[in-house]
């Protein structure tokens, strides 16, 4: 038996120990493994080492050197578990739950905190799967507009660099955009995975996550909750 092999076993007897069902066991043992949490504009990034070992009754966590200065809530965080119900939970030494995070269907997990905003645990292989759009994909004519379908904005992602910008590109906004989109002043925009970031001069980034190839959803919903559509 391989030493991958004995830590896999040792992993499932934990797992039952815990009193997770042979199902239950195995979707567990699935999660143990390297992991990366990221903010919803993918600005602040930190290591994540889910274990199969005991802490307590869940499950033991690493967390990369810079994971408490990224992300303050973590200094609290000891243990990860996986609810009966899916997804991953994070939590600190009495059990209390830091981070709820539910799989989304692009196998990334993501969690909110209130006040803080979304946040994402994926696996470090997950952002070189296929199908992943890149700025040729995307750039176009894009409609701004509120989940009920007021457009509020023609935009145009233009496939070039923005103006004194090398991670950037160019955008246009049409000529009757409503004032709530004019007044933000978006300057440029850019994508990584499944996140579509619109730039806003002098105030926080617009972040859209992906819903399907035509549409993308603005994360946090909270304010201002916008989609961006193809006509």
């Amino acid at each position: 038996m391989t030493g991958r092999m004995v830590e896999r076993f040792a992993a499932a007897l934990v797992l039952l120990a815990l009193g997770a069902g042979p199902l239950r066991a195995e979707e567990t043992k699935a999660l143990v493994g390297a992991w990366e949490l990221a903010d919803a504009d993918q600005s602040r990034k930190c290591a994540v080492q889910l274990k199969g070992d005991r802490a307590g009754p869940r499950l033991a966590i690493g967390l990369g050197g810079d994971c408490a200065a990224k992300f303050p809530f973590l200094k609290d965080v000891t243990s990860w578990s996986a609810p009966p119900r899916g997804g991953i939970r994070l939590h600190d030494q009495g059990g209390k739950v830091v981070l709820d995070l539910s799989e989304t269907e692009n196998a990334i997990f993501e969690g909110v905190r209130a006040g803080e905003g979304v946040y994402f645990l994926s696996q470090p292989e997950t952002a070189a799967l296929d199908g992943q759009p890149d700025a040729t994909d995307i750039a176009g004519e894009w409609l701004l507009q509120r989940p009920a379908g007021k457009t509020l904005c023609v935009v145009q992602l233009l496939d070039e660099a923005r103006a004194g910008s090398q991670d950037s590109f160019a955008l246009k906004l049409g000529p009757d955009c409503d004032r709530a989109v004019t007044q933000l002043r978006i300057i440029g925009w850019q994508v990584e995975r499944d996140r579509l970031t619109l730039l806003v001069e002098g105030r926080d980034k617009l972040v859209f996550k992906r819903t399907d190839g035509k549409t993308w959803t603005k994360v946090p919903e909270e304010r201002s909750p916008w989609v961006l559509a193809k006509p």
